[in-house]
């Protein structure tokens, strides 16, 4: 299949099957598929953490990070969030998901950096950073 020159939006394209010699080609498929091509996009929010009830974050750095991915998905993206489980006290990593209008993931969009550290959980002075991978 070759999509050479293509253009965004939707095609449905013949497939071919070029085979070594020798050999007989009975049969292709599906003998077409339907594609979509599209622009990669990325923009740019400010992380969300949740915090389990009981639990409390004082003056987290605020961070921003990307999220990125094809267009018509990028858009579904109307926040990112982490939420931090009950079990961390103390240094934690937290991983951010890019979520849609009613806090549902959107798949197929990729956020940078994905993690965060929560330095401190629950103390006085709580702040975030960026996970190393």
């Amino acid at each position: 299949m070759n999509l050479h020159g293509r253009k965004t939006g939707e095609y449905t394209i013949p497939v071919h099957a070029n085979l070594p010699k020798g050999w007989k080609l009975l049969e292709v498929r599906p003998q077409v598929v339907s594609i979509k091509i599209e622009p990669i996009e990325s923009r740019s929010f400010i992380a969300t953490l949740i915090v389990p009830e009981g639990g409390r974050m004082e003056s987290p750095i605020p961070l921003q990070c990307n999220v990125q991915g094809p267009s018509s998905t990028v858009k579904q993206v109307r926040a990112v969030t982490g939420f931090v489980n009950n079990e961390n006290a103390g240094p934690a990593d937290v991983r951010l998901i890019p979520v849609d209008r009613d806090g549902l993931p959107v798949p197929g969009a990729a956020v940078f950096p994905e993690w965060v550290r929560i330095d401190t959980f629950g103390a006085q002075e709580s702040s975030l950073e960026q996970a190393e991978d």
